[in-house]
């Protein structure tokens, strides 16, 4: 028996050796919460050329840490005003601002160019500060959409109002080539398109809106988009041509999809849908994605090869998913909400589509492309999402977790964390940086994200704030099977069975698959030696979570 045992240990070292494959090591470099006594969200975040952070959504409170000279030095009262915050590369604080009239305002995104700093939003203040010669002076009605660009100083160039008298709103822009392309919705039935919209008028209670400024604050295009019921624009991208692509959710049943659509007919519920508009703003196609309940797409991203990534949230047990998915099951135990990553040839044609999330409440809220391998961000109250063997964080802590992915260009997972503590956390926003990764948004946790040499290094009592954090990004030549620690695993590959070895007293395991649901357990184990069988499993890879009376060690494990 010894001598089988020393066999396979050797052939573990072997392994160990020869099946290395490129993964990443995070390490969290700086990390500070941003806000005041009352409560802050971040929904958006940018980073320029010289490594300056800026960082924007709503506030509660009226003592955030404005800066001498500061655009709107004063909280303008009503629920909420909007602000913004600039940080140099040593995450200094350099200036912070509010933005608010005497309502509700929010900061739903930045973009950055050599120009300065581009935001937008929704208002429902009739006072809130544009400038001289604005597009739009005056408040419309019920609540606007705005958008505005502030210098580096933090002077502010330009804003306006943009709506009619109905609800309108930016939630998502873009800077490219001199235009600033925004989009949101809208409910307003006047005020809203130009003379060349592709469609001038609305169809159904609320319609998407698609609207293109120059960087100077002149409005060249807007059109509604939508069809019989309402409809809402979540996100927004262009191409080297300038081609358009929106993502968002519809309760249409008509004027959506376009013949020939990938999924031309609506499902019950909310659908998610995803279009593509010519640089004439002709639209090219539009489809449907959705099942049997809500769904939602609210990110978008193309990759290096023009193939369009969509993200959102689902309700639904019966979304399409492809043989290669990561999660091909609904996995929400409560039937709230499971995240789902959708990609799409530049024709609309699918290429994958998987579920992604655990047995509780998931949802992306960004995707972003870099170094040829999406990156997501988003946030779960699920305790079993697929995590890795190098996740910063293996286990949810309590209430919501921030959520953080990596998919690699072949759909396998590459990184999967969770990030948050004691409280309610949320990751709305990220942005890349030369050494890694930059995500931004809420944190009910006390002091969990704060660094030592935070700026601000707790929350109000009973409150959340605003964050943001810097991971560096170490890329290295990794085992994704199994790494030196307490417990060893072999042999791994296997057939069917593995032998735990482990330094602690082993109590219990779980196999996950990869869809993060439990496969097999065994809790009444109590030495240092343990004998599992894979018989029952199908071939694949799985994560095996040994508990022992140290502590918890996470592995790959592959059954052939």
């Amino acid at each position: 028996m010894l001598e089988l045992m020393k066999k396979h240990l050797l052939l573990f070292l072997v392994a160990l050796l020869t099946q290395a494959s490129f993964a990443q090591d995070w390490t969290r470099t700086y990390s500070t919460y941003f806000g005041g006594y009352v409560a802050e969200n971040v929904f958006a975040t940018a980073r320029d050329a010289n490594g300056n952070i800026f960082i924007a959504g709503n506030t509660a409170s009226d003592n955030i840490a404005v800066t001498t000279g500061a655009h709107q030095p004063f909280y303008a009262g009503g629920n909420r005003d909007g602000f913004i915050a600039k940080f140099n590369s040593n995450n200094e604080l350099l200036w912070c601002t509010y933005f608010g009239g005497n309502e509700r305002e929010t900061i739903y995104a930045l973009a950055v160019d050599v120009s300065g700093i581009y935001f937008c939003g929704q208002t429902e203040s009739s006072n809130l500060e544009h400038t001289s010669g604005a597009h739009q002076e005056n408040f419309g009605g019920i609540s606007d959409a705005f958008v505005g660009r502030i210098a580096q100083d933090g002077s502010m160039d330009w804003s306006t109002y943009f709506g009619g008298t109905g609800m309108d709103s930016f939630e998502s822009m873009i800077v490219y080539n001199g235009y600033l392309y925004c989009a949101g919705h809208t409910w307003s039935i006047d005020d809203v398109t130009t003379n060349n919209a592709s469609q001038p008028e609305i169809n159904g209670v609320g319609d998407g809106l698609i609207s293109i400024f120059t960087t100077s604050g002149d409005l060249e295009y807007s059109s509604y988009f939508g069809g019989n019921a309402v409809d809402y624009i979540h996100n927004i991208t262009v191409d080297t041509e300038q081609n358009i692509y929106v993502c968002g959710q519809t309760a249409s049943t008509s004027a959506i999809a376009t013949d020939g659509a990938y999924w031309p007919n609506p499902s019950d519920g909310d659908d998610a849908f995803v279009a593509k508009f010519n640089n004439d703003f002709n639209l090219e196609w539009c489809t449907y994605y959705g099942g049997s309940s809500n769904d939602f797409a609210s990110a978008i991203v193309l990759d290096g090869s023009n193939n369009i990534w969509i993200a959102g949230g689902s309700a639904s047990d019966d979304l399409y998913t492809t043989d290669d998915a990561l999660m091909q099951d609904y996995a929400d135990e409560f039937a709230e909400n499971d995240g789902f990553i959708l990609q799409l040839n530049n024709n609309g044609e699918l290429i994958w589509s998987t579920y992604f999330g655990g047995n509780g409440y998931d949802d992306i809220a960004q995707l972003s492309f870099i170094n040829e391998k999406i990156y997501l961000c988003g946030f779960s109250n699920s305790n079993n999402l697929p995590v890795t063997a190098n996740a910063y964080q293996e286990e949810d802590a309590q209430y919501a977790d921030a959520m953080l992915a990596i998919i690699n260009p072949d759909h396998t997972l590459a990184y999967c964390s969770y990030y948050g503590a004691e409280g309610n956390d949320y990751a709305r926003a990220m942005v890349s940086t030369p050494d890694g990764l930059l995500i931004a948004g809420d944190s009910g946790s006390s002091t969990f994200m704060a660094t030592p040499d935070a700026h601000k290094s707790m929350t109000a009592d009973g409150y959340s704030d605003g964050y943001y954090t810097i991971f560096e990004i170490e890329q290295i030549s990794s085992v994704e099977t199994v790494s030196f620690h307490p417990v060893s695993i072999y042999p791994n590959p296997s057939n069917n069975w593995i032998t735990l070895n482990s330094s602690e007293v082993i109590e219990h395991f779980d196999i996950l698959d990869i869809s993060g649901r439990v496969v097999k357990s065994d809790n009444l184990l109590s030495g240092k030696i343990a004998t599992v069988s894979l018989e029952d499993l199908a071939s694949g890879t799985y994560l095996i979570k040994i508990h022992t009376n140290q502590g918890i060690h996470s592995s790959k494990i592959l059954k052939h």
